[in-house]
């Protein structure tokens, strides 16, 4: 057995921290690792978001009764057009094929959008040859309205974060944008820049969801300041412990169905360490012998794990607030 412990005002407080630090710049909520989860969605609003960005239709109709504006960024093939129009509030669109989606579904409300560019990070995104032509097609559509661009950032690939903001910037000075055009300039792995005020000032826009949730920068991951990286605790059912071969090993009741690819990070260090990793369990080596008296254990996700976490029916969830 396993609960997930999460504090409601940490994550309000991270929220707005982050907003306040870069501000001017409009701070969106990534809520993708949430699973729809409305009571962490509130806390994101009452930190001060005013736009929910999620990957997943099916969350953001979860979310559809929040004071907030709801952006996608992905639009599933089976959407259909009772269930985005007066609900979603922006779209993120990476390709000619996802225009065209969000044209059709929309048939009696103007649909806004805007277009994701690729600068390195190898994921999604118009390339830089393309992007002229997405701009003229969101423009001349009777059904569309450009809010502006939008690129994806991390320190993989070989790529650099401060490297792509200066291509986004170079390739947004070739297009035709409408005044006071969203420029949203990536997520976490950009913040560090903002808070240093190393942000080209034409970049008006960040969405933000792993700093805001675990308290770090996604570059170098390092804490961010005054941010807590404790709003998500998970307590784990110690189910056995003994002597193996000289080693005190232990056992949980948690495993890669519950925490998928990611990791879990003792609370206490000192005292035990991750072994290894099974479907259904984990196995512990316990340095601390005052361990094996105890029936629960607590660990900090990453964000892969606290995904998983949230995603999986077999995880208790318990809020403070």
């Amino acid at each position: 057995m396993a609960i997930l412990n999460i504090d409601l005002n940490k994550i309000k407080q991270n929220t707005s921290n982050i907003k306040q630090k870069i501000a001017p710049i409009e701070l969106v909520a990534v809520s993708k690792a949430l699973a729809g989860d409305v009571r962490v969605a509130q806390a994101f609003i009452d930190g001060g978001v005013n736009v929910l960005l999620d990957s997943k239709l099916s969350n953001l109709l979860k979310f559809k009764h929040l004071n907030a504006k709801k952006m996608l960024s992905r639009v599933p093939a089976n959407a259909r057009s009772e269930e985005v129009e007066g609900i979603i509030d922006c779209y993120l669109a990476s390709n000619k094929k996802d225009i065209l989606k969000i044209e059709k579904l929309h048939k009696t409300q103007i649909a806004s959008i805007i277009l994701l560019i690729e600068t390195g990070f190898k994921r999604e995104g118009f390339l830089e040859k393309e992007v002229k032509d997405a701009v003229e097609k969101v423009v001349n559509s009777k059904k569309l309205r450009l809010l502006g661009i939008a690129t994806c950032t991390a320190c993989m690939n070989g790529t650099n974060p401060e490297n792509q903001i200066r291509e986004f910037c170079a390739i947004a000075d070739k297009l035709k944008l409408p005044a006071g055009a969203v420029m949203s300039g990536g997520n976490s792995s950009v913040l560090p820049l903002a808070l240093n005020k190393k942000l080209p000032k034409n970049i008006n826009q960040l969405r933000i969801g792993e700093s805001i949730l675990l308290g770090h920068d996604t570059a170098k991951y390092e804490p961010l300041a005054n941010n807590a990286d404790d709003a998500f605790e998970l307590k784990v059912e110690l189910i056995e412990a003994r002597k193996k071969g000289g080693e005190t090993l232990g056992v949980i009741g948690v495993g890669l169905q519950d925490i998928g690819a990611g990791n879990l990070s003792p609370v206490d260090e000192a005292a035990l360490s991750i072994k290894e990793k099974y479907s259904d369990y984990i196995t512990i080596s316990i340095k601390d012998e005052r361990i094996t008296k105890k029936r629960w254990l607590s660990f900090r996700p990453d964000y892969n794990a606290l995904l998983a976490l949230n995603t999986s029916k077999y995880i208790k969830k318990e809020y403070l607030s």
